[in-house]
């Protein structure tokens, strides 16, 4: 005897509500009556009256979170008995989905009945059949969108444009599917590269453009987000890209940010070009000098210890200070400490150092050590011993968190079973715990892979390193002397009667191997080549 036949039985009149969808592939508005008439004639069948009827229109199975109807029948399950499907696959296409709204219908009393496959929920043979109907329409769905993506990708690689708003400028030809020129748009876009090999702002650009009564591909103002997008776009030089943007991180999209070029399709000539490339190479320049901008490129000095100077005395920061002393108002660049200010509580008494002389004295020493070839067969044995030792901890640890993954591997099996036996609703939660972590055991793995691909480095390549970074110290351009500042020194102390420097020479070699070998930079470890120097404050005053 069913559930339907005992509340009848009991003089019980059964209440449902139908659940009704159609997606967009390849189905039609006609579709929902077939749904709502095979579920209406499957209520009068079995004495079961219709309270309510939920409809989602053009709603993929795969995105619960966009169907309203379909969480507001979940939220309202209180008030019925049984919720009528044409089939499973309408009411959803995975199976942790299924599993979890139907815990939550059966929470509140609630049964699922697909009408066409007429399941019967306390048949044991039921579980197994709508287990395979579960499974069957979850390889659908995600068989459907590997189609769909391989179509675009084959549209993409005819040049061919897929779908959404065509970019500022263009138009798509209704036939070949293929953008083209629009000649009233694209004068907006020369405009605006123009303006930017010209030297104009985003401020002015934008004032200009909504001044002229220009729009964007939406009919809107101009604002600095499609200013962007429009002056970083390769198709307005003749390349047609596709698949740039970074995927979706819940249900939102940074377009801002790329993926690599390897999942990128790049087609020169794919596009018919409103911008030379020379321009547009010229603008990317201009956009990227824009962006890696700092405060110190609008100072009066730039200070290349910046961060590094810290108070022997105090503890506080040495930070960088420019002012007029004596009768003849002559100008001091120093390093101060920045609890000689009078806004501090405590003053400290320790003196300014001379910004020049204390910058000459740090990379003298640098070029002391850190070019003396002598230290070479040190940091690379040094640098050996760490990675076979590092090595050896690494693959202990893979192997430990290789194990964990199995272990919770076959408890979320056990959870399944045990879940599709009784139904516990509990369980279901406890279920998405483990899940989450052994997805995070396994991306931990992934990266200790990575991590143990480090090569040994010969000798050639430290000395090759060393030579390279000689060159950089010695042109005198300050980008690399900055570098060099950055990669070896990691504290200047300033006490009142001495300075103490100390550098690691192990980072620049780390930093420069690295680089040649395409690794991530810093991922080689500093080891144990400190080196210190200290010098006296009167020597240095008197080093002019």
């Amino acid at each position: 005897m069913t559930k339907i036949d005992r509340m009848l039985a009991a003089g019980k009149i059964p209440t449902a509500a139908i659940y009704a969808r159609f997606s967009s592939d390849n189905q039609r508005e006609e579709s929902i009556d077939a749904q709502l008439r095979a579920c209406r004639e499957f209520a009068e069948r079995n004495q079961l009256k219709i309270v309510k009827e939920y409809v989602d229109r053009a709603k993929s199975a795969t995105s619960t979170d966009k169907r309203t109807e379909f969480l507001a029948m979940i939220s309202e399950a209180d008030k019925f008995d049984f919720v009528l499907v044409h089939k499973l696959d309408r009411f959803a296409r995975n199976r942790s989905d299924s599993i979890g709204y139907r815990m939550e219908l059966k929470r509140h009393g609630t049964s699922l009945i697909s009408v066409l496959e007429n399941l019967d929920e306390e048949n044991p043979e039921s579980v197994i059949l709508e287990s395979v109907l579960e499974g069957m329409n979850e390889y659908y769905s995600r068989n459907l969108a590997r189609e769909v993506r391989k179509g675009l990708n084959e549209n993409a690689l005819k040049c061919m444009h897929n779908g959404g708003l065509p970019p500022l400028g263009y138009i798509v030809n209704p036939n070949t599917k293929r953008l083209e020129i629009d000649k009233e748009e694209a004068l907006a876009v020369k405009f605006i590269f123009q303006s930017v090999l010209d030297g104009k702002g985003y401020t002015y650009i934008i004032k200009e453009l909504n001044e002229r009564g220009m729009k964007t591909k939406r009919g809107k103002a101009f604002g600095k987000n499609s200013l962007y997008d429009i002056l970083r776009n390769e198709k307005y030089c003749g390349t047609y890209t596709y698949n740039r943007a970074e995927s979706k991180i819940g249900t939102t999209r940074n377009n801002h940010r790329s993926k690599s070029d390897e999942d990128i399709i790049h087609i020169e000539n794919g596009v018919p070009a409103i911008i030379s490339k020379e321009a547009f190479q010229k603008v990317q320049e201009i956009l990227n000098k824009r962006s890696n901008k700092s405060s110190t490129a609008k100072a009066k000095e730039v200070y290349l210890l910046t961060g590094k100077v810290y108070c022997g005395e105090c503890g506080a920061v040495y930070c960088g200070n420019r002012h007029r002393c004596g009768r003849s108002k002559t100008t001091m660049v120093t390093y101060r400490c920045n609890n000689r200010t009078a806004k501090t509580t405590v003053v400290c008494k320790n003196k300014e150092v001379n910004k020049h002389y204390l910058e000459r004295f740090v990379l003298n020493v640098l070029s002391d050590i850190i070019f003396d070839e002598k230290y070479i067969p040190s940091i690379i044995e040094g640098y050996n011993d760490f990675i076979i030792r590092n090595s050896t901890d690494m693959l202990d640890e893979q192997h430990r968190l290789n194990r964990e993954v199995t272990k919770l591997t076959n408890r979320i099996e056990n959870l399944t079973n045990v879940i599709a036996e009784t139904g516990n609703a509990s369980l279901v939660t406890a279920l998405g715990k483990v899940e989450s972590e052994r997805a995070n055991l396994i991306e931990q793995v992934e990266e200790l892979k990575e991590k143990m691909q480090t090569v040994h480095i010969a000798d050639s390549e430290i000395d090759s390193a060393f030579r390279k970074a000689k060159v950089m110290f010695q042109s005198g351009r300050l980008a690399e002397t900055r570098q060099l500042i950055n990669l070896y020194v990691e504290r200047v102390t300033v006490y009142i009667d001495h300075i103490d420097l100390k550098i690691n020479p192990m980072n620049f070699v780390s930093s420069v191997v690295s680089a040649g070998n395409n690794a991530e930079l810093g991922k080689i470890p500093k080891g144990d080549f400190s080196r210190e120097k200290s010098i006296d404050r009167k020597i240095l005053n008197n080093s002019k």
